[in-house]
């Protein structure tokens, strides 16, 4: 198995994946790099759950309501399924982290892109440990007690409004890195602060957190597969396409 780094120290493409025993290896890059991508990969619904079942548990899916995919005979699997057409609110559009309001959180997630459109469709991917790296010394003071709410609901219509409180910096379990920890579409506040102060620093952390100097556009070819840290890494579809684009989620507990 061979990699590519695409960014220095920020998500890799693994080439020429043949085996089920290289699958231990891609753990320990996904720690490293915080996303991975794999081409030409043809995976059946029971195969692409034992693949992610190696970054961890998985998270039972069946049963729950969604706008944004429909569930599968599989009950790890959804399909994200768009034909390029305006939709009231395309939450995956936005820049986030996935149901980071939620009590538990996901702690990553794999799409296999079954169907891609002609061009365009691409998606972007954040690295949330270069962003705290990259502030001054001064601002990561400043923010390093700091809590903020991550809630859903204030987009949704039909949706009762639900959060947590969470720190603004958070420390990975696993690796004891520091990383940011807002997002465009579910971060709504930052406590503890004058009302325009909490505004102005909540807009300065969100734009900063998604900053092109460590972002990653990944583009899509049929049959490739991204695995992504949910703590490590923001994500944002770019709906700039025509025809359909179809894949198949999986989130890890």
């Amino acid at each position: 198995m061979e990699t590519r780094e695409l960014q220095s120290g920020f998500a890799i493409e693994v080439i020429n994946y043949k085996s089920k025993r290289e699958l231990k290896s891609l753990r320990k890059l996904l720690l490293r790099f915080g996303v991975i991508f794999i081409r030409d990969i043809e995976v059946d619904f029971a195969e692409l759950e034992s693949l992610a079942r190696v970054f961890g548990d998985l998270q039972d899916i069946s049963g729950k309501p969604s706008s944004t995919s429909l569930p599968t005979d599989n009950k790890y699997i959804r399909t994200v399924e768009y034909d390029g057409s305006p939709v009231d609110f395309p939450a995956g559009w936005f820049w986030h982290s996935e149901m980071s309001y939620s009590e538990v959180r996901p702690s990553g997630g794999l799409l296999y892109m079954t169907k891609v459109p002609e061009s365009g469709g691409d998606t972007l991917f954040a690295d949330q440990r270069k962003a705290y790296s990259q502030l001054s010394t001064g601002m990561q003071k400043y923010i390093e007690n700091l809590t903020c709410v991550h809630e859903v609901g204030w987009w949704f219509k039909n949706k009762p409004k639900k959060g947590t409180v969470q720190n603004v910096v958070e420390i990975h379990p696993e690796t004891g890195e520091r990383y940011l920890n807002v997002c465009d579409v579910f971060t709504t506040r930052i406590n503890g602060l004058p009302f325009d102060e909490a505004k102005y620093l909540l807009t300065f952390l969100q734009n900063h957190a998604t900053n092109d100097l460590w972002t990653h556009r990944h583009k899509w070819t049929k049959n490739s597969l991204a695995i992504w840290d949910d703590r490590l890494v923001q994500h944002k579809a770019i709906h700039n396409f025509n025809g359909e684009r179809v894949g198949h989620r999986i989130q890890l507990v």
